[in-house]
């Protein structure tokens, strides 16, 4: 029987592809760049998966969150009721040269829904679409840079989605954006109608930032939002699940704080904000940085599998520079420091000792 042809509507019904989208571990980055590896034919329809479900996965304007909330639900109960749960998911650790077979015992079971998930999502791309929301996104080793409605600038780095509502923003006391990933704002300060600052405010996950006219980096990935402030003046506003009111947060330059959802912790430190925002610049600048970070690094912005097999390097920092558009110079210094073996195969790297 011939292989049948992936489409992204295989990909949208998997909850383990959502769960790599939205709230990657290491061990489903790795299980899906190999998928990648293996079927180099599906990379496209992947792509614009992942896309749908971050368009998806963005908080929305309050005005209509309650009705698209209530639709993103539906298409994700029928997700989980209708869909096998280990299309791709469950059975990960089977050889993946017969994911194929798998993939087609499972669509049988999955096709009488895909006209109603089609429905659902098109009811909630038209409500999108009404509010005129504009969103952006890059792939794996892009940046982008954005002029926003009110002339504020947005550095978007790789893997990294924003979100806006344009038609708000007239005339508005706030200006808000929805962002995933990593993104470096410089605010333009404007005033309303009435002579009021307009605030700006980012939202990411349980952090949202406030500020009236600054440059600030934001980073929100794997459950974790990281603020470093370059100029002007910040004003987090955490929610926290163990907490019943926001907390509030006053940022100076040279601050960062660090929120994570996993830890349940948030740090606040000063830092040199260059070795946070040199990626706009197309530099990668690390001081005393770990190993585990930056290996984090090379999978969520560049989208390879990094497979570690050298004794103790997870336990080091390194320190050094490269430029971000060449990756392959980083991996020979770090080779040359810690006296390694970096083979890069398509899209694995292998780290051993020598």
């Amino acid at each position: 029987m011939p292989d049948p042809h992936y489409t992204a509507k295989d990909f949208l019904l998997d909850e383990h592809f959502h769960q790599w989208v939205k709230s990657p571990t290491t061990e489903i980055n790795n299980y899906w760049q190999e998928f990648i590896r293996l079927h180099p034919e599906a990379k496209q329809e992947i792509e614009e998966a992942r896309s749908i479900i971050l368009q998806l996965d963005f908080q929305e304007n309050k005005r209509a969150v309650s009705a698209k909330t209530r639709i993103k639900a539906k298409i994700d109960s029928a997700i989980q009721e209708k869909a096998q749960p280990g299309l791709f998911g469950n059975e990960r650790h089977m050889q993946l040269s017969d994911t194929r077979k798998l993939f087609t015992r499972s669509w049988f079971a999955v096709a009488a829904t895909v006209s109603g998930l089609i429905l659902l999502a098109s009811i909630y791309f038209l409500l999108t679409s009404s509010l005129e929301v504009t969103e952006y996104h890059t792939a794996y080793g892009e940046t982008k840079k954005l002029r926003l409605p009110d002339s504020s600038l947005v550095v978007l780095n790789a893997n990294s989605s924003l979100s806006l509502e344009e038609s708000s923003w007239k005339d508005a006391a706030e200006r808000t954006v929805w962002l995933e990933g990593e993104a470096f704002f410089e605010v333009e300060e404007k005033v309303t109608p009435s002579g009021q600052p307009a605030k700006f405010i980012v939202h990411t996950g349980s952090v949202h930032v406030e500020v009236l006219g600054t440059a600030f980096n934001v980073n929100h990935r794997h459950q974790e939002t990281k603020v470093v402030l370059s100029s002007g003046s910040v004003k987090l506003n955490l929610r926290q699940a163990s907490e019943s009111a926001e907390r509030e947060i006053m940022m100076e330059p040279g601050d960062m704080v660090a929120v994570s959802k996993v830890k349940r912790e948030v740090v606040k430190k000063v830092v040199d904000t260059s070795h946070y925002t040199s990626w706009k610049e197309n530099k990668l600048l690390f001081d005393h940085t770990p190993i585990t970070e930056i290996i984090q690094l090379i999978e969520d912005n560049y989208g390879l599998k990094v497979s570690v097999q050298s004794t103790g390097l997870l336990e080091r920092e390194f320190t050094g520079a490269a430029p971000a558009d060449k990756l392959d110079i980083l991996l020979a210094k770090m080779a040359v420091v810690y006296n390694l073996k970096i083979d890069r195969n398509d899209q694995k790297i292998t780290i051993t000792d020598k």
